[in-house]
């Protein structure tokens, strides 16, 4: 494995999740993540509608916070753990120039029925003024040091944690 490979072993509750930012979008960041990933909604790119809708400029797109979560666990977890599961309420706006910063932190670590180690975290997306925009869970699945690899595909989630 990796030299930036998380081991389960080396995971416990209240453990921090390495954060990812602050990261500045600015308006042609958004708009090129926008057209990516074909959101087209007036409030991400068109200033004159969402001024004269009262909005005090556009507004970054879920997406963009839901890839901050997603890259800081991947970061996190390293070349050998898989992201199972990630899930955010998109709570607050955020507008071009301000600083995100995507954290998280561990609230549980147990081995399933199957033998994978999971490690479940609470994880957010918070701007400059230190306001919650994007708060959210996630499940990772994380290799035992001395244990056989996770696999690269797993079986369709049933519902439960």
């Amino acid at each position: 494995m990796s030299a930036n490979q998380v081991y389960f072993e080396d995971v416990k509750v209240g453990h921090q999740i390495p954060p990812l930012g602050p990261v500045v979008w600015d308006t042609p960041d958004i708009l090129r993540f926008t057209s990516a990933v074909e959101l087209y909604e007036h409030l991400h790119h068109d200033r004159r509608l969402v001024k004269e809708q009262g909005f005090p400029d556009t507004l970054i797109n879920g997406p963009i916070k839901n890839s901050m979560l997603s890259m800081m666990l991947t970061d996190w977890i390293g070349p050998g753990g898989f992201l199972k599961k990630l899930s955010a309420q998109h709570r607050g706006m955020d507008t071009p120039a301000n600083a995100l910063t995507a954290t998280g932190m561990v609230t549980d670590v147990y081995t399933g029925e199957d033998g994978l180690c999971y490690v479940e975290c609470d994880i957010k997306v918070t701007n400059q003024n230190g306001d919650v925009t994007c708060p959210g869970r996630a499940v990772v699945i994380l290799p035992k040091r001395d244990g056989f690899p996770v696999p690269i595909t797993l079986p369709e989630p049933d519902g439960s944690k």
